[in-house]
């Protein structure tokens, strides 16, 4: 193949490629008022369990981000939730599976599905490389009309790849606890999901 040839076919899949990706994530759509994500006010206090807000980590200047943990009154559990709204294919991307290891932690066992209700997620169980370090079972999904769900690869889902959309992460250091036998977890979850509206399901 002769070397201009392939300096065009190179070209031609770097600007395609580019093109595909900021579709897929957003960046090629208006980021104005009529475009602005908005939260839903989850209560400071869910049932037995109240809420104190902490710093976000998210410095995505289109994206809004709630974090906040929650403690159980009577039992002193903690959970942390992590709310994210924005452009949809930009709220798509980046999830535990993909930042977690890039923080330093290591998969244990395999990502599984868990639903709430009718809400779906997934979730997994990740642990610091070193010796002794705490696991943490995250549960994460989205949604654009308050019915969450969790597929493998949201970013290629049509209905996540326009408009707003927003990422749910909760964060619990019970890990051990499977998720269907933790009674605790989905009185919390479930609270959280009450906080939704419920649109005609897209």
């Amino acid at each position: 193949m002769k070397p201009p040839l392939t300096l065009a076919l190179v070209a031609v899949v770097t600007v395609v490629g580019t093109a595909a990706h900021g579709f897929v994530t957003g960046r090629w759509q208006p980021h104005g008022p009529t475009a602005e994500a908005a939260l839903p006010a989850v209560p400071m206090t869910l049932g037995e369990w109240r809420g104190e807000d902490l710093k976000s980590g998210v410095d995505e200047p289109v994206l809004k981000n709630l974090t906040r943990k929650y403690m159980h009154a009577r039992s002193g559990r903690v959970l942390t939730l992590s709310l994210t709204a924005g452009p949809a294919g930009l709220t798509a991307q980046h999830t535990p599976e993909y930042c977690y290891p890039g923080s330093g932690y290591e998969a244990i066992g395999t990502t599984q599905a868990f639903a709430v209700g009718d809400d779906g997620f997934r979730t997994a169980v990740y642990r610091k490389a070193k010796a002794g370090a705490d696991a943490l079972r995250i549960y994460w999904a989205w949604t654009n009309d308050g019915h969450f769900s969790a597929p493998k690869l949201p970013e290629l889902e049509v209905k996540f790849l326009r408009g707003n959309l927003t990422k749910l992460y909760v964060v619990s250091w019970d890990a051990d606890r499977p998720p269907e036998r933790d009674a605790e977890l989905q009185e919390f979850m479930a609270a959280v999901l009450a906080a939704f509206p419920k649109g005609e399901a897209k």
